[in-house]
């Protein structure tokens, strides 16, 4: 239970719950109890996510009648895997920030302690995935009509509201909670890799960075398919 507590407590105090992990990395439950809370607000963000793939839906409806309900279907039965999708995805961050930490902060990364890492300092994308929903809950399921509007302004979108497609993702991704996200990113491997502030800095910013540029990678597929 105290591993789960953890989740909450790393939000005000990093430096305390990332010494603990470096004593005793813990991972697996923490990461679960982060997929079933995304699970749970996928369930909430299901409506808004067929409503999105409204334009996809009529085109394949064009050629097999039957495609639409399977679609839809399938949508919905992928929401219960997301606690899978968490894992994975937790995996390979921490991939990533083993190899960061290896080129640019040297000595001997651990591989399960960042993944530690990774788990703990995920909360801030979750918090995203709630705001989010409490956007689209206010603005109605009407007003999302393809992938795009599944993105409220939370970042820097809200400097550009009509750009879309790689660059729209690339800045609806660079909001608060992902800033949040990798100042404890930093904060986690100083504390448990031992290495300077700079490095461990050095490293949090090129794993935002890459997040970033599969954000907008991921919006401008939307983009295309809607």
């Amino acid at each position: 239970m105290g591993a789960v507590l953890d989740l909450f407590r790393v939000l005000f105090s990093p430096a305390e719950v990332f010494g603990r992990i470096r004593e005793k990395p813990a991972w697996f439950i923490p990461a679960l109890a982060l997929g079933i809370v995304a699970t749970v607000l996928g369930y909430f963000l299901l409506p808004f996510r067929l409503a999105s793939m409204a334009g996809q839906m009529a085109k394949a409806a064009a050629q097999n009648p039957s495609a639409p309900a399977q679609i839809e279907s399938f949508t919905r039965v992928s929401v219960f895997a997301t606690p899978l999708f968490v894992l994975l995805l937790l995996v390979i961050v921490a991939g990533i920030l083993w190899l960061l930490v290896t080129l640019l902060a040297g000595g001997d990364a651990k591989f399960r302690t960042l993944l530690s890492v990774a788990t703990y300092t995920a909360l801030p994308s979750i918090l995203l995935q709630a705001a989010t929903l409490v956007v689209l809950k206010m603005k109605g399921v009407e007003s999302v009509a393809t992938p795009m509007d599944l993105q409220p302004p939370l970042g820097l979108n809200l400097l550009a509201p009509n750009v879309s497609g790689f660059l729209g993702g690339l800045l609806a991704a660079l909001n608060p909670f992902t800033i949040w996200g990798m100042i404890l990113t930093a904060i986690g491997i100083q504390v448990t890799q031992r290495t300077s502030k700079g490095s461990a800095y050095a490293v949090a910013i090129i794993a935002m960075l890459i997040g970033l540029m599969f954000a907008g990678l991921g919006s401008a597929m939307a983009s295309r398919s809607g």
